[in-house]
């Protein structure tokens, strides 16, 4: 993968203070590449080849918490339709989805054999069936993790083992 004029790297970004220096670094070396500003992107889903070398997915999933929230599910679509076509991109469709499940990633060490916090899945505990092992008077061994109203990467994730 060498980009070229034709055929040039690119940079799927939402954050434009974050890839400053980036964008610098590449101008600085010569490197051909388009920034793609996702919040501003489209693409054509009957495009079968892709135009570019190499795209480098760096959407950011906490882009809700500056008014892009409906970016990150179109990213999603974005990197399926490149993932269909065989374009190559860093941080693609599978990767990027762990980015919105700490239960996802845990699961991933845990596979990986690697030390991880132990924890329980669960979207609402306060809704019920979300305290299913208190119901059935099970102990809880394990602070259960939440991402509250979806939130993902830099997005208020917690324990809430308080008194449990």
């Amino acid at each position: 993968m060498n980009p070229t004029e034709e055929r040039p790297l690119a940079v799927f970004y939402e954050h434009l203070e974050w890839f400053r220096p980036l964008f610098a670094e590449l101008d600085r070396r010569g490197v051909p590449y388009v920034r793609l500003l996702a919040h501003r992107h489209h693409f054509d889903p009957d495009e079968q080849e892709c135009p570019y070398a190499l795209v480098v997915n760096r959407m950011s999933p906490s882009a809700r918490t500056r008014g892009h929230a409906d970016a990150i599910p179109y990213t999603l679509e974005y990197l399926a339709h490149l993932e269909a076509i065989g374009t190559n991109v860093l941080n693609g469709y599978q990767a990027y989805r762990y980015e919105f499940s700490k239960a996802r990633q845990l699961g991933l060490m845990a596979r990986l054999g690697l030390p991880h916090p132990r924890a329980r899945g669960g979207r609402r505990p306060d809704l019920p069936g979300g305290r299913q092992a208190e119901h059935r008077g099970e102990r809880r061994r394990h602070p259960p993790l939440q991402h509250p109203g979806g939130a993902a990467s830099g997005g208020r994730g917690r324990r809430t083992d308080a008194g449990h």
